[in-house]
């Protein structure tokens, strides 16, 4: 236990001062960017910029891979931010929302064990190990129910929750730090929200009353579609479903293979939405 604990505490030292590692030598280089960019003309210092811009997300976008967790999940928010961050920036931190790495199987399995007092081989019939989705907080993997139904089993990483505490407090310093030189992006309100939903996101339960609160306000529309939450394999931690197949909506070459009609897509979305 002694030693888990001096493990657990180095390696958040890590993640603190590689954090603030990466935000420091970045900041430095807009900061000589801004002073050099006088002596240029502006279309010149408008190419330097974006060069600046693509080569400091790519260092971010290795960075926050590394250190997973809340870190993933900053950088998905600000890939949201075209209407604040440049086009050049948001782009390359797009790649942050397929390509967050998964945890081991046997890692996540200790999750149903302490949720459900069972390994996973036990609560379902079968199980993928290989998951077919990954995000910050955790992954999904394909099984099969007793009954024959192919769901879809969302689970949390181990010890998630202790990480995200720690790195909340790391990332409100560094973006107090960033708001104190860029003013103009008001960075800070993205920790603002991003501290509320995180939090909110890290317990399950709610989110399977959400599901079916929604659902049940859409339930005379045969246009939406809501998964069935299977309760008795649902915990704060982990959230079982029925798999829908589905094809994601930025994709649409192979959203064009199907018989959809794109502009009403768009009008149902829209309104589902707000």
């Amino acid at each position: 236990m002694e030693n888990h604990a001096k493990k657990s505490f180095k390696m958040s030292q890590f993640r603190f001062l590689k954090a603030y590692y990466v935000t420091f030598k970045i900041l430095s280089r807009y900061i000589l960017l801004i002073i050099v960019s006088k002596f240029f003309d502006n279309e010149r210092g408008v190419r330097i910029f974006e060069r600046a811009h693509m080569k400091s997300a790519r260092q971010i976008i290795t960075t926050l891979l590394a250190l997973k967790g809340l870190y993933i999940k900053l950088g998905q928010t600000l890939s949201a931010m075209t209407h604040v961050l440049p086009p050049s920036f948001t782009k390359e931190l797009e790649l942050l929302q397929d390509r967050v790495p998964p945890h081991p199987f046997e890692e996540v399995n200790e999750r149903f064990m302490a949720d459900f007092g069972q390994t996973a081989e036990k609560l379902f019939k079968t199980i993928d190990p290989e998951p077919i989705a990954s995000a910050s907080l955790g992954q999904v993997h394909v099984a099969t129910h007793h009954n024959g139904e192919k769901l879809a089993v969302k689970l949390q990483y181990p010890n998630i929750d202790k990480l995200i505490t720690r790195d909340l407090k790391t990332i409100k310093n560094i973006f107090s730090i960033v708001d104190f030189m860029f003013p103009s992006y008001n960075i800070r309100a993205v920790y603002d929200e991003l501290s509320v939903v995180v939090l909110e996101e890290l317990d399950y339960i709610n989110e399977a009353k959400n599901i079916e609160t929604i659902a049940s306000n859409y339930q005379n529309q045969d246009n939406i579609v809501f998964p069935k939450v299977f309760h008795e394999l649902t915990s704060h931690k982990v959230l079982t479903q029925t798999f829908i197949e589905g094809v994601k909506i930025t994709h649409v070459e192979e959203l064009s293979k199907y018989p959809v009609d794109k502009s009403q897509l768009a009008v149902d979305l829209i309104h589902f939405y707000c």
